[in-house]
């Protein structure tokens, strides 16, 4: 079901068979070249976990010419190929009436660019990331940031934070790393159709 909804808000652009790469250059991977694992930012959280990327935690820590593209928006920065991440991202846009957030694929320009800023890998995507109020979200927390600033309904998913660092790392990498087997990999990568792109970052799709 979640594999053919919202089929009509977007059209696909064919990538390389079997391995969700984008050839358009709206629509890029970047560098093929590994991750590098020895220089990445670590910090050690309570629950002794390290988590790379995590040093980064506000917009005014990104690059300037970044901070400038994102605008102050609020963002979600989702993977593109995934079924499940491409479900939460059309979730996003049913529960958003207001249009507060603004919208970038993993795969993008814009995309590209932050998960280097964070030091996080770039074709492998390991989290989904959401920017609100200038600070940015990684995993579960993620998650629970971007229910928090809907509300309503959805406001109380915010809880997910409080748990323990353990269980929510631990629960979220358990599905990031099986999201592809479980809930399946496009082989096309999405564009926004013309009345989306709006919601969009420029460089975001």
């Amino acid at each position: 079901m979640i594999a053919h909804e919202g089929a009509a808000l977007f059209r696909s652009v064919g990538v390389g068979a079997g391995k969700g790469r984008c050839h358009l250059r709206s629509c890029r991977t970047g560098s093929r070249k590994p991750p590098a694992t020895q220089d990445r930012m670590c910090r050690i959280d309570r629950g002794g976990a390290a988590h790379h990327g995590a040093a980064m935690t506000r917009v005014t820590d990104l690059p300037a010419d970044l901070q400038a593209r994102i605008g102050g928006a609020d963002l979600v920065v989702f993977d593109g190929v995934c079924v499940l991440c491409s479900g939460f991202f059309r979730f996003m846009l049913r529960q958003d009436r207001h249009g507060r957030f603004r919208f970038a694929t993993a795969q993008s320009e814009i995309g590209q660019a932050l998960y280097a800023a964070l030091d996080l890998p770039r074709e492998d995507f390991e989290t989904n990331l959401v920017i609100v109020e200038e600070r940015i979200h990684q995993r579960l927390d993620a998650f629970a940031a971007a229910m928090r600033a809907l509300g309503g309904l959805v406001g109380p998913l915010s809880w997910l934070a409080l748990l323990p660092v353990g269980v929510k790392d631990g629960a979220y990498h358990a599905i990031a790393r099986n999201r592809y087997r479980l809930f399946g990999r496009r082989a096309t990568c999405l564009l926004p159709e013309a009345a989306l792109r709006g919601r969009f970052l420029p460089g975001g799709w």
